[in-house]
């Protein structure tokens, strides 16, 4: 490697991702063929977040070496970076073919299996690296976060203690334990991990995420649905609607027994309370939360700008059905509570937008979000003059939350 491509990685390290970019274009503009300067451009340009011009880059050096690993390594890292899995998983695939005694290769192979909810997958591809090398750091992590996912919470503990013992110093490893320790209900050992963590990398979205967390999980209620969002994360797509389509049909058969029988109904409506406020909580704790920590000394430093406008977003819509609930009952105006609970009803699709990744799921969750409350402002005008006409349409806003609740479980699950 030259002295121009050697200052190009330290910088890439060192995440000056800028100052690696002109490095790099400097080195190419001589050697426009060389292909370990696309595979770094590559890296520079996805950090960076241009992902189209990455994607570029990664093919190029394919083109000019598609019998170096390399290559398809650096396609696999950017399209794993653009939640592409499926591609990045064929050009990972390919990088282990040519080369499969490369660690680094197994490492990636295991994060692309990880994002895709693989986790006996991402375990092998792990448990392959530790094959090669015993102690490559990225592959005892991703072994450790697979036993997590499957239940096995004592290995990953133990993995990663053994791991910490060797190098107390990855800030990495020190989240991952914190994360370990938050599945077994433990958010103050958790706390103390993630704060390491954060001292050794400060930028660490992971341990950020982490200590929001352990900061929420001190509330009693909290904690319990904390610990019902890790065990849902733990299962399968497949599974995950199992159980939220299980849950809806036990939730109806429930509501037509108490029906059909008056005798059993002081039993199960409560049991119908129960489960509807928890399904309201599942959708609304997290922006809740996430609203509350932003007078935490600690928390607010944690938060990201997303995190933020989520849970922004959700107290805007809070404090509006508040507000016109006050009005409704100072003024004696009808139209007021009923755009308290057009707002109140606005909270479910608000909070299930930002839990959508970024790009096509959350911008159709937010176009259905946008709508619902043209719907649901257009209700509660027509209620002044015309009120025949705004039952009409106050139905279909109430359909359109119900409906989007589920829409928004489906594109939540979506890259």
């Amino acid at each position: 490697m030259t002295a121009s491509l050697e200052r190009a990685r330290l910088l890439l390290e060192h995440e000056r991702y800028d100052q690696a970019d002109r490095e790099i274009r400097g080195y190419l503009a001589e050697y426009a063929n060389d292909v370990a300067g696309h595979y770094l451009l590559a890296i520079c340009l996805s950090a960076l977040e241009r992902y189209d011009e990455a994607t570029a880059e990664a093919r190029t050096a394919i083109h000019l070496a598609p019998d170096q690993p390399l290559s398809h390594y650096a396609l696999a890292k950017v399209m794993l970076a653009r939640d592409r899995y499926k591609e990045a998983e064929a050009a990972i695939a390919e990088a282990i073919r040519l080369d499969p005694y490369d660690a680094d290769n197994r490492a990636l192979q295991a994060a692309v299996r990880h994002s895709l909810r693989d986790w006996p997958g991402a375990l092998a591809a792990a448990e392959g690296g530790l094959e090669i090398d015993p102690e490559h750091a990225a592959c005892l992590n991703l072994r450790a976060m697979s036993l997590v996912q499957l239940g096995r919470r004592g290995e990953a503990g133990q993995s990663l203690a053994a791991s910490l013992a060797k190098n107390p110093h990855n800030a990495v490893t020190h989240a991952n334990q914190g994360w370990t320790l938050l599945h077994e209900r433990r958010p103050k050992e958790a706390m103390e991990h993630f704060r390491e963590a954060l001292r050794l990398d400060p930028d660490s979205e992971w341990a950020k995420a982490g200590i929001l967390e352990a900061i929420k999980a001190r509330n009693v209620a909290y904690r319990w649905l904390l610990a019902y969002f890790l065990w849902m994360g733990r299962l399968s797509s497949r599974a995950q609607w199992a159980v939220i389509i299980g849950a809806y049909v036990g939730n109806r058969l429930v509501r037509t027994a108490a029906r059909n029988n008056p005798e059993w109904a002081p039993f199960l409506w409560p049991l119908l309370g129960i489960y509807i406020a928890f399904v309201v909580m599942t959708w609304l704790a997290y922006p809740l939360f996430n609203l509350m920590l932003r007078l935490h000394p600690l928390g607010k430093h944690a938060l990201t700008p997303d995190q933020r406008m989520g849970a922004n977003c959700v107290g805007g819509c809070l404090a509006l059905a508040v507000g016109f609930a006050i009005v409704s009952v100072v003024a004696d105006w009808g139209w007021a509570i009923i755009a308290s609970v057009v707002f109140a009803a606005l909270m479910l699709p608000t909070a299930g937008t930002f839990q959508c990744s970024r790009g096509t799921p959350r911008n159709t969750m937010a176009a259905i979000t946008l709508t619902l409350a043209a719907l649901g402002i257009a209700t509660t005008v027509l209620s002044i003059g015309s009120p025949d006409v705004a039952g009409t349409v106050g139905v279909v806003f109430i359909f359109g939350i119900m409906a989007s609740a589920w829409i928004a479980n489906f594109l939540g699950m979506r890259q």
